[in-house]
């Protein structure tokens, strides 16, 4: 009785059902796509489930026919045989692994006759009591790919259309070939295998339990461009039980599937089998296309795309290199400035509301207080991005959110201003590996003279911290020089992590709790790292302060002009500290942006001078920050646009971004601060 009842099952009632179900879910596929599988099903689950109902009737009519015609002529292998076409309808629950449409539907449909005929050899292949080390190399894979889903469905909330899901199902079937073809290496396969999606996998569990937020791509491009110094503070800093625990259990699951569950003997083909089997995992390879989201597979696709977009601005560097002018824009400077310098510094996870000059409630600026009515102090500017080296790619050339081609095509700052009679200095205290490890390195070196203070890693765990004040010898060097025209940009690491180590003690002035605004998350930890924070945006303050007064000794025509390449969320509204796009907030994005001009400068272009007063609540964002820069060094060609010149009276306010959303709605309009808020 109960073999009748399964077969029944299997062989109609099952297949019967998923074929209504899916003809109902296809004719429904707009709001399935759009609103994804428990949405669709809930709108319209009474005509879904009826439609199972009829297919299920519709199957136990076409048993009873064929019984009617065959069990008579005692022809049961050929009834056995129709039976085994129903039951290959089961395929068509593959409709839900694609993006809805009539052709998937019908490619299935279509479909049925060709599984039909090859059922047989894969049930035979599947029935062998070796395969179940391939299940378990499969489920090994499938492990890591799930674990991060329902992590990141538990801290953040958010969840993927249904398809996805569905898809992750047939990512790890590429991965089977090796064991397919050579059986005994299995388990050392396997143990590598399992090393590799463990490492990557901790990574980004790592960030989806810091960030409540998957990895978007610009976090795998901070992975390559980071350098090892700063990956031991990254660690130091984050490192805790709620992020190496869920990592531990996870390790844990992996080693008893190696331990427990991968025994000889080991699954074994004749060679047409393994081939034929090999076919058809390459053959769902190409159909299911979803290799792609195995873990490692990011991290390495989002590699080699790093190296690309790095070799192709390095050859094309070259190529302006050796014909300098080329087909690029004519430079023409302004008759006023027979002389100037021009400096430019850009800070490091700087937010604006850590400034005692935004209004911040500790006094971390008091020597640029002391000068407050000397600078234009600009109150609404924001990155394009929050991590130094995509801003840096932004801020450096011509490339925006519009035209990134411009990175490759156009020249880079540094390059503009050799061209427009400048000599340029390039002081930096940032990380260096190499000139041509970032593409704002590979900037950088094309300055006539170059300073790295922080080269090999001397800034590394248990060595001498390197401050930012070192590159001030360096600065007043470059002031010396005899050239009437010069390009000085200072590069600090200013609030960068590990950011004890970016201050000398003598600024280790905020150490209590007493003026921190209380905040239901306050707890030691918290109140430390807004000290260290606050500790040093002080000292970046004293170096800044310390420029402007080098400058001013000079008492020539001159142009200062400092911001910061992203900000930094520091516990400002919630129990988060940090900075990645993937839970953007404008603590991330909103910098300070603080120019001086000399007394010279206003003489010289009192227009100007006296119009930029006026601009200092300009709505902008610094993508676009190369044409303001030029736009103060008086040096235009067809490359300016002044609609982009924060300093231009035809400037003209663009929609913002962070992460694709729009910034002003976001804060304005619906009152966010965050994008996941």
């Amino acid at each position: 009785m109960l073999s009748f009842i399964k077969a029944k099952f299997l062989n109609n009632i099952l297949p019967g059902f998923i074929t209504g179900i899916v003809l109902q879910f296809n004719w429904a596929k707009s709001i399935l796509l759009e609103k994804g599988l428990i949405n669709c099903f809930v709108q319209h689950w009474g005509r879904i489930i009826l439609s199972g109902i009829i297919g299920i009737l519709l199957f136990l009519l076409i048993d009873f026919l064929l019984r009617r015609i065959y069990l008579p002529s005692k022809n049961k292998k050929r009834l056995d045989n129709y039976y085994s076409f129903l039951d290959s309808f089961n395929i068509l629950i593959l409709y839900f692994f694609f993006k809805p449409a009539d052709l998937v539907l019908i490619i299935l449909i279509l479909f049925v006759p060709i599984f039909y005929l090859l059922k047989n050899k894969l049930v035979y292949i599947l029935a062998k009591k070796e395969i179940k080390n391939l299940y378990w190399c499969y489920l090994c894979i499938l492990l890591f790919l799930y674990y991060k889903e329902i992590l990141l469905i538990i801290v953040s909330g958010n969840t993927q259309n249904y398809l996805y899901y569905f898809s992750l199902l047939t990512s790890p079937l590429t991965f089977i070939i090796i064991p397919v073809l050579y059986p005994r290496i299995t388990k050392i396969y396997l143990i590598i295998l399992g090393i590799l999606f463990y490492i990557t996998s901790f990574i980004t569990n790592s960030h989806i339990l810091l960030y409540k937020a998957d990895m978007p791509p610009s976090t795998y491009y901070a992975i390559w461009e980071t350098t090892f110094t700063e990956s031991t503070d990254f660690i130091k800093d984050y490192a805790s039980l709620s992020i190496l625990l869920p990592n531990l259990i996870l390790l844990l699951l992996f080693v008893s599937i190696i331990v427990l569950k991968i025994r000889k003997p080991y699954f074994n083909l004749n060679i047409r089998d393994r081939i034929l089997a090999v076919v058809i995992i390459i053959v769902l390879h190409f159909l299911f296309n979803s290799f792609y989201y195995n873990i490692p597979v990011k991290f390495v696709d989002s590699y080699l795309k790093f190296r690309a977009e790095l070799n192709k601005y390095r050859k094309e560097f070259q190529l302006r290199k050796n014909s300098p002018l080329g087909k690029q824009a004519r430079i023409q400077c302004s008759s006023l400035d027979t002389s100037q310098i021009f400096v430019l510094i850009i800070g490091e996870s700087a937010s604006k509301y850590h400034q005692g000059l935004y209004g911040y409630h500790r006094n971390t600026n008091p020597l640029l207080s002391t000068i407050k009515n000397e600078l234009f102090v600009f109150d609404s500017v924001i990155s394009p991005h929050s991590h130094t080296n995509p801003v840096l790619a932004k801020v450096l050339t011509f490339a925006n959110f519009e035209d990134m081609d411009a990175l490759y095509h156009k020249r880079s700052l540094i390059e503009y201003m050799k061209d427009a009679g400048y000599k340029t200095f390039w002081l930096s205290n940032q990380q260096f590996a190499n000139e041509h490890s970032t593409i704002a390195s590979m900037i950088g070196i094309q300055a006539d003279v170059t300073v790295f203070t922080n080269i090999n890693n001397i800034d590394s765990v248990g060595s001498k911290p390197i401050y930012d004040g070192v590159l001030l010898e360096h600065y007043q060097k470059a002031l010396n020089d005899k050239t009437p025209k010069k390009f000085i940009v200072l590069h600090l690491m200013g609030s960068h992590s590990d950011k004890a180590k970016r201050y000398p003690d003598q600024f280790k002035k905020f150490t209590d709790t007493i003026d921190i605004p209380y905040r239901e998350f306050n707890r030691p930890w918290v109140y430390e790292i807004i000290n260290i924070h606050d500790n040093s945006v002080l000292y970046t303050d004293f170096v800044l302060y310390q420029t402007i007064q080098m400058l001013k000794v000079k008492n020539e025509n001159s142009i200062w002009l400092y911001f910061s390449d992203h900000g930094e969320e520091i516990f400002d509204y919630r129990d988060f500290w940090g900075h990645s796009e993937a839970n953007s907030s404008i603590y991330m994005f909103d910098i300070p942006f603080i120019l001086w001009l000399s007394d010279k400068f206003k003489n010289l272009h009192k227009e100007k001078a006296t119009n930029i007063l006026t601009y200092t609540h300009r709505k902008y964002q610094t993508d676009d920050v190369i044409h303001s820069i030029i736009d103060l060094a008086g040096c235009l060609s067809d490359d300016f646009i002044p609609n982009k010149s924060i300093f231009n009276d035809q400037f003209k306010y663009e929609k913002r971004y962070i992460y694709g959303h729009d910034y002003d709605s976001l804060v304005i309009i619906n009152k966010k601060k965050s994008i996941i808020d």
